[in-house]
């Protein structure tokens, strides 16, 4: 359970939520810095969520979708372990999205992350 769905059980009854996502290898690279970088392939993972949480009194909801871009290395300097890093773009709306004050609803963030 993620720190969002946890903070959500404390103000509604029920939620439920519904996710997509899929990782498309694309660019088959292999390409190696000697010991220090094996890069792999980069991939493409578009995804899609929406949540409806719910109690007695309203009834909220929350959605997003975009598209992952990332590169995925098999071995980056000390990890040996794959990592993968890229960027992110996503619209986020909802009417839950309206109550906490999303002021804009696009996004663009660095993502980063290591399969152990």
């Amino acid at each position: 359970m993620t720190n969002v769905e946890s903070l959500l059980k404390l103000y509604y009854l029920n939620t439920y939520k519904l996710s997509f996502d899929y990782a498309i290898p694309m660019l088959p690279m292999d390409f190696s810095l000697r010991q220090y970088v094996y890069l792999r392939n980069m991939e493409f993972i578009p995804f899609a969520d929406y949540l409806v949480a719910d109690n007695e009194k309203v009834q909220d909801v929350l959605y997003s979708v975009g598209a992952d871009i990332l590169f995925r290395f098999e071995k980056f300097l000390i990890l040996n372990n794959t990592f993968k890093m890229g960027v992110r773009a996503a619209y986020n709306g909802g009417s839950l999205s309206d109550r906490v004050g999303m002021k804009e609803p696009y996004s663009f963030r660095f993502v980063a992350g290591v399969d152990f």
